[in-house]
């Protein structure tokens, strides 16, 4: 029972939190070259803002964002960043996208401002002149982030490195989001990205989403040089990174109603059978003008001991279960299991205190005399 608690909770948490974003109507595209030869970034960046005014044609699609799969923390793992000011290290997402990444997907701006169309342009000029100016050089950073660079989020306007070479300054801060199957928030930098990439996200507004053959007629009508090798909806991605824990939900509630069930079903027939055989003795007692109370507490007293050892053997079950796997369930066992066990002793005793009452009932409500029959 205890354990079956344990694992239900750790399984809805990351279903009951907010994600910290909108899926809902969102699909990611992801585009392949079909030659050998790689087009240039000047060609990328021309197919690019065309795809974007196409698929804006639409009356559907409310809008395009040329980002990677949001449920993608970061394509290169966790990279250090170092404040220039204070020398604090992060260990940190990298994620490159767009202006319209955040609005899209219902993040919020908490602090400073989001990209705008203007550091897209500049960073493609960048991206294809490598003598011009850097001006891809500024960041948006999540809560998780700031905190971990100040405790206060006062991070506008600050520097951070990675190695020795490139310095990004933060120009805002959003708020976080929660990604399957860690479930936790993990700190993040938002950089601009240059429109030469294959990465789409689409939000649309209705259920008249475009088929992946539509998609693939559209890609090939302004270009024969890409196709769509991603073409997935968001949301059904994310329900599907969820699944293991709902399915853990489900399994541990009903495990729960079946051992309650067995526990119920045992106690009541050992506890049937003793009070039943007490028949005659309660019959006397009432019969002698004892009261229905002081007969409930007799008997509750009566069964207590057997009650409690059943809970000191169960503790010593668990505590040898420990010891064997301590490795495998130590993650398992904090603090916040206290007032899990707490519950799970709280409904094993509500259970044995109705198992012993309810047999009981029967005696101490009917006539004394059909207590007596057949003494």
């Amino acid at each position: 029972m205890f354990c079956n608690i344990i694992l239900f909770n750790q399984a809805l948490k990351p279903l009951s939190v907010s994600k910290g974003f909108d899926i809902q109507g969102v699909y990611s595209l992801y585009l392949v070259p079909n030659t050998a030869i790689f087009p240039s970034i000047a060609e990328r960046i021309s197919f690019t803002q065309a795809m974007k005014k196409k698929l804006l044609a639409y009356p559907q699609i409310i809008s395009v964002s040329h980002s990677n799969d949001p449920l993608q923390a970061s394509r290169n793992g966790l990279s250090e960043y170092v404040s220039v000011t204070s020398d604090i290290s992060v260990n940190s997402n990298l994620k490159g996208v767009d202006h319209n990444y955040f609005q899209l997907l219902g993040i919020t701006i908490l602090k400073g401002d989001g990209f705008s169309a203007i550091d897209i342009q500049n960073n493609n000029q960048s991206v294809i002149d490598k003598n011009a100016k850097n001006f891809n050089m500024v960041v948006v950073v999540n809560e998780n982030f700031a905190k971990k660079l100040d405790e206060n989020m006062d991070v506008i306007g600050k520097f951070i490195r990675k190695g020795e070479s490139d310095t990004f300054r933060i120009i805002g801060i959003v708020n976080d989001h929660i990604l399957p199957p860690a479930h936790v928030s993990q700190p993040t930098i938002y950089t601009v990205s240059s429109e030469a990439g294959f990465d789409y996200i689409i939000k649309y507004k209705n259920e008249n989403i475009l088929s992946r053959k539509q998609i693939v007629s559209l890609v090939q009508e302004e270009s024969s040089l890409y196709s769509p090798y991603i073409y997935a909806s968001v949301e059904k991605e994310y329900k599907m990174k969820i699944f293991r824990e709902k399915l853990t939900t489900i399994i541990t509630s009903i495990l729960c109603i079946l051992v309650l069930f067995l526990a119920a079903v045992g106690l009541y027939g050992i506890l049937s059978f003793s009070i039943n055989s007490r028949r005659l003795e309660l019959g006397i007692r009432m019969a002698i003008g004892a009261k229905k109370r002081n007969l409930i507490i007799m008997v509750f007293k009566n069964n207590f001991p057997s009650i409690l050892w059943g809970f000191v053997g169960s503790l010593i079950l668990a505590s040898i279960f420990f010891f064997v796997f301590k490795d495998n369930i130590a993650g398992y066992l904090n603090l916040s299991v206290i007032p899990v066990l707490v519950l799970t002793v709280l409904i094993l005793l509500t259970v044995s205190v109705f198992s012993c009452y309810i047999p009981l009932r029967k005696y101490i409500n009917q006539p004394v005399i059909k207590s007596l029959k057949g003494s």
